[in-house]
């Protein structure tokens, strides 16, 4: 091996370590440039190009030329209680006060409008964080509940729980800022003494 280097002309040796730096450089930048998209997350690149977004596989994105943010689309739990409390009460159509827990699960579709939307609405870390998720919605779902609940009986509240169900996302709406409503439960249900 020494033998064999000491026969190359000195440009020559040169000029293969120079390309075994470069090739050594490119392949960190490749691996620096190549950014991997985790599951329940998206990924946004800002920069040269517009705005790209992807939700699966990797993106490359080139320092200096790019900016990339992650953003959660997973789901989000909000739980809403209502215990009885001179503050806090739930009544119902015929003045009865009733104790309710319910939960609501948001996402963030996995479309691109929805995802640039709560992305540019709230900011990525914000639109990732549960407990701005939770601030941002619970007084519409609390709202929500209070209205549905109001125009019925706890008898009615009892035994039609899918009227009261379908009531809500009604008052909610489809239009939540890229976020959907994926699903609303209903757990805990009764009359207060």
């Amino acid at each position: 091996m020494i033998l064999l280097l000491e026969t190359l002309p000195m440009p020559l040796i040169i000029m293969f370590g120079l390309m075994l730096v470069l090739i050594v450089l490119m392949l960190i930048f490749i691996a620096k440039a190549n950014h991997k998209i985790p599951q329940g997350k998206a990924i946004l690149r800002y920069g040269v190009g517009g705005v790209k977004i992807a939700y699966e596989g990797s993106m490359i994105a080139i320092p200096f030329l790019h900016t990339v943010e992650y953003i959660n689309i997973s789901m989000h739990l909000i739980n809403i209680e209502f215990l009885y409390s001179k503050v806090n009460s739930l009544l119902t159509k015929d003045n009865q006060q009733v104790n309710l827990k319910a939960s609501f699960q948001v996402h963030i579709s996995k479309n691109l409008e929805s995802i640039l939307e709560a992305a540019q609405k709230y900011g990525c870390s914000r639109a990732s964080d549960s407990d701005f998720v939770r601030s941002l919605f619970a007084p519409k779902f609390e709202e929500a509940l209070k209205v549905a609940v109001r125009q019925r009986d706890f008898q009615a509240l009892y035994s039609e729980r899918e009227q009261l169900k379908t009531a809500v996302l009604q008052f909610i709406g489809a239009d939540l800022n890229g976020f959907t409503l994926d699903d609303f439960a209903i757990h805990h249900l009764e009359l207060v003494n």
